[in-house]
């Protein structure tokens, strides 16, 4: 169900961006892909500071993160 839902939240500012643009298909095209993949990269810090704050390591032999870490998930 999930690449679905990606699919269709990808394609509809694409599509849409297409009809408003249509003389510039590839710029708009690339700058929807690049704000995609820069919120990406954003939002994965913003996670991780939220997930595990003091930027504990998993236990070397089960690799499994402390306790606090899991309850944050």
């Amino acid at each position: 169900m999930m690449p679905i839902s990606w699919g269709l939240l990808y394609s509809v500012p694409v599509i849409l961006s297409w009809e408003w643009f249509p003389e510039r298909k590839g710029l708009i095209s690339g700058l929807i892909i690049g704000a995609h993949g820069f919120a990406s990269f954003i939002s994965s810090f913003i996670a991780q500071a939220i997930v595990n704050p003091n930027n504990d390591v998993p236990d070397k032999i089960t690799k499994l993160f402390p306790k606090s870490v899991t309850d944050n998930v």
